[in-house]
């Protein structure tokens, strides 16, 4: 079997893809990248692979050719989203598969962090830094007065202090608001 892969990996990565692949035959082109959101340049050696994996040229995936399985190296698949590339790979049986599952935990802790820096109004405070090496914080939180006359009634909460617990430790106290 022939494996076309135009994704270079790491050098672990790569040892253990040709280990698994043993008694099979590992195509990769010149123009090999490791971004998986370039589309692969015209490869003549992809029409002859059993099993295109990476990012294949639409246009050679619409030839006849004798790949049988199509797996990208992306979680997204706009560019083969394609009504006459999905009727030719459908006549020939060709399924495509992604690699959504690989970015799963990244794109989790990703959008986890945008959110916290967004609640704590990260990018106005980095604003203030590099221009007038402010932290109006307080002014931007929903306890300023500024704040809560744009919000109208909410009330909210921020710390205000630490205090001492009875079982020892320390807890922070919150100031409500109104």
């Amino acid at each position: 079997m022939i494996i076309w892969c135009n994704t270079i990996f790491r050098e672990e990565a790569t040892r253990q893809l040709r280990a698994g692949m043993k008694g099979h035959t590992i195509t990769v082109p010149a123009g090999a990248t490791a971004a998986v959101l370039v589309e692969g340049a015209p490869d003549p050696a992809l029409l002859e692979a059993d099993i295109a994996f990476g990012q294949p040229n639409v246009g050679q995936l619409l030839e006849p050719s004798r790949v049988r399985w199509v797996h990208l190296s992306s979680a997204g698949y706009s560019r083969y989203e394609r009504a006459d590339l999905q009727a030719a790979l459908q006549s020939r049986g060709v399924p495509v598969t992604t690699s959504s599952d690989v970015f799963a935990e990244s794109c989790s802790q990703h959008l986890l962090a945008m959110m916290l820096a967004q609640a704590r109004q990260l990018p106005y405070s980095l604003i203030d830094q590099l221009t007038n090496r402010g932290w109006a914080y307080d002014e931007r939180c929903c306890c300023s007065a500024s704040a809560r006359s744009r919000a109208g009634s909410w009330i909210c909460w921020r710390p205000s202090r630490w205090t001492s617990r009875p079982s020892g430790g320390t807890r922070q106290a919150m100031k409500t608001c109104a």
